[in-house]
């Protein structure tokens, strides 16, 4: 069977093979079968914790973290006092980030195709999962290609952050930046 398809995974020590499954393109991502979200789920200790795209309702808990001072202390960037302007400006990036690779993966010819890497993340807000099944926002979780914010000359990381986006998707010299916001406030379970 020449034109089969056989990848196996390797993820968090869970074996995973996929043989023409009908979802392979968003592997290792499950489907919340109530809302057909993609979700990536954590693996213990963190079994009720989950990855999901961003959603407009989220803005609430996003002014909460980014205007405690436990986060906004370490960060730079986000205005202060965030709005909820700023809170709706960015997920709605967010979620057209995340859109447009989903739209990728589950295109019908990408679908039926070999596997192919995504050009980013399509989940980044860390979730709780409680008892009832609804999930609580905990923080953010971004995982993009580096901007190199520590090379202080100008020019040179100009150079380098554009040499590095050009590079093929799957290069194994790609320089990631990861990035995120979780707080204790958000984190009961969090000593």
């Amino acid at each position: 069977m020449p034109h089969d398809v056989y990848i196996t995974i390797l993820l968090c020590s869970t074996k995973i093979t996929i043989d023409h499954h009908p979802m392979k393109q968003l592997l290792p991502l499950e489907v919340n079968p109530s809302t057909g979200e993609p979700f990536l789920r954590i693996p213990y200790p963190g079994k009720n914790l989950i990855i999901t795209p961003p959603r407009l309702y989220d803005v609430d808990a996003v002014l909460v973290a980014l205007n405690d001072s436990r986060i906004y202390t370490w960060m730079t960037g986000p205005p202060l006092p965030y709005q909820p302007e700023h809170g709706l400006a960015w997920l709605t990036e967010q979620m057209e980030e995340a859109d447009k690779i989903l739209r990728h993966l589950e295109d019908p010819l990408t679908a039926e195709g070999p596997v192919k890497l995504a050009l980013g993340c399509p989940v980044r807000i860390i979730r709780q999962v409680n008892e009832d099944g609804t999930d609580t926002f905990l923080g953010y979780l971004g995982i993009y290609r580096s901007e190199r914010k520590e090379i202080l000359d100008d020019k040179k990381r100009a150079t380098i952050v554009a040499e590095n986006a050009l590079k093929r998707v799957g290069d194994p010299s790609i320089l990631w930046d990861i990035a995120g916001e979780i707080g204790k406030c958000m984190c009961p379970w969090r000593d």
